[in-house]
């Protein structure tokens, strides 16, 4: 979980240089996030929590990610596409998982950020993606709502990449 009911910080410091940052608020309700973080298990998000997130980072979890009942984790409160510039605020988050689904966001619950799963991504029962998704299968049904979001130019450090490969942004693609 990553809003407790507490507050954490965690960082990572190379030559008296923070590169890497995981904290939470528990009093303002932001997360902090900073460069490649990796969490060896699920990311299970659940029970009417919102937050919003600061920076641009990477989150790497080896099972699956699941977001539900209300939950809501977004760049700017309530997830609105004004005002949202994804190039310089922007949370990945990337499963390794190969379940179908291995990314879930359901039952009212908000995300917005970006979406990777080798497996599957599931978006339903009025669960709302704000951001692009790859994934191996992508399921909407019962009103999941991918919602539009600002146009992405660079990706977070850290991102899944295909090194060599060049992709190009055509104006008016589809983005949502």
């Amino acid at each position: 979980d990553l809003m407790p009911g507490t507050n954490y910080t965690c960082q990572v410091w190379q030559s008296s240089v923070l590169v890497g940052e995981l904290s939470w608020n528990d009093t303002t309700n932001v997360l902090t996030v900073k460069g490649t973080i990796w969490f060896d298990g699920e990311l299970i998000m659940s029970g009417n929590q919102a937050g919003t997130y600061n920076g641009d980072a990477t989150i790497y979890v080896a099972k699956k990610v699941s977001f539900s009942n209300y939950t809501e984790l977004c760049a700017l409160p309530g997830c609105p596409t004004s005002g949202w510039d994804p190039n310089t605020e922007m949370l990945l988050i990337a499963t390794a998982a190969a379940d179908v689904p291995a990314f879930e966001i359901s039952n009212f619950a908000k995300f917005q950020g970006g979406a990777y799963a080798v497996g599957g991504f599931k978006l339903q029962n009025n669960g709302e993606m704000h951001g692009p998704v790859m994934a191996g299968v992508v399921d909407v049904q019962n009103n999941g709502m991918p919602a539009s979001w600002p146009p992405l130019t660079s990706l977070s450090d850290g991102a899944p990449s295909n090194v060599g490969t060049t992709a190009i942004l055509v104006p008016g693609s589809w983005r949502g």
